[in-house]
């Protein structure tokens, strides 16, 4: 019974397995490798980043925000965002369309829909962050669009 316990993992591997791996680590080489991994305006979205979010007003998110990173393009193709002084928010992510409403939590604001439900937040070193309630560890910067 143990032999077969031991054995399981190993059946269960598919044939493309070892080339499926192969080009996530060569589409991770790429991001890591590329543009804007170093650029000090991202630092907040790297793994282990420490930082310490920052009380703002609700009038400090209200505008139109992108995630323009290249992990955030790794992560979501695109996200653009506004958010609006009426309390709704609306953006295109994946180049699907969303919206919903946002409220302020007491430091930041928290978006809200049937999909998307995020937080808004500044860090001390005064950057937008979009933390995603269901993937919490991966923390993107937002720039204003121009």
């Amino acid at each position: 019974m143990g032999m077969m316990l031991c054995l399981l993992p190993a059946c269960n591997a598919s044939p493309g397995a070892a080339d499926s791996e192969d080009n996530m680590d060569e589409i991770a080489q790429r991001v890591t490798e590329g543009s804007d991994f170093d650029d000090s305006t991202y630092n907040n979205e790297q793994e282990g980043a420490e930082y310490t979010e920052k009380k703002a007003e609700e009038s400090e998110f209200i505008g139109n925000w992108e995630a323009a990173s290249d992990r955030a393009a790794y992560l979501y193709g695109n996200l653009n965002l506004q958010v609006k002084q009426d309390g709704t928010w609306k953006a295109n992510i994946t180049e699907e369309d969303f919206n919903g409403t946002w409220k302020y939590n007491g430091t930041g604001i928290t978006l809200s829909s049937e999909i998307i439900n995020c937080d808004l937040f500044y860090t001390d070193d005064g950057v937008l962050n979009f933390r995603d309630a269901d993937y919490p560890e991966d923390i993107l910067v937002l720039t204003p669009v121009k």
